[in-house]
């Protein structure tokens, strides 16, 4: 166990970021409950609600602003909750194409620890409180798989709502490797 340290340069301020051995580990308790179903066999259902709590979580503490450096501490300084549910649906269209939809609502709830001067509003506030996905998935031989992945998300205050998607192509030229 080690300190780390990241010197950021920028004129005329030089911020150091540093942990230390005082920390301790992040902690979380996490409950989860869910249900699946299939109703035939190329649908599925699932649904799941969940409430994790977390003690101790990391975060960086800024100092008063004075002359350099300026030291930025990583301590244990927040606890909070999360909780939510997630809805799932899955469709095999034929033995070589899925398609699978999911839907999360999630709420966190986080708070400083006393002393620290934390801004918790910014991570709840970053944190999605809707989100929503595509996938579908297509095997074009026994090698080679093509996937589509559409992604929504909401309540971002630095993004804003936004979608994002992506594609993905794997060749298996061996059985195990991808």
């Amino acid at each position: 166990d080690t300190d780390a340290n990241i010197v950021f340069s920028a004129t005329p301020v030089v911020r150091s970021i540093g942990g230390g051995r005082n920390q301790s580990a992040e902690n979380m308790l996490a409950f989860e409950l869910g249900w699946r179903a299939r109703f035939d066999p190329r649908v599925t259902l699932d649904a799941t609600g969940y409430f994790n709590r977390y003690r101790d979580l990391f975060a960086f503490v800024w100092p008063d602003p004075g002359p350099p450096p300026i030291v930025v501490n990583r301590i244990n300084a927040m606890d909070g909750d999360a909780y939510g549910m997630e809805l799932a649906a899955g469709w095999e269209v034929f033995p070589s194409w899925r398609l699978r939809a999911n839907y999360t609502l999630q709420s966190l709830d986080l708070h400083g620890l006393p002393g620290s001067a934390m801004d918790i509003r910014s991570f709840e506030d970053n944190t999605p409180t809707h989100q929503f996905g595509l996938r579908s998935s297509v095997n074009i031989t026994k090698d080679v798989d093509f996937d589509l992945f559409a992604r929504f998300a909401d309540n971002v205050t630095n993004a804003g709502a936004y979608w994002t998607t992506d594609a993905r192509i794997a060749w298996r030229p061996c059985g195990s490797c991808e």
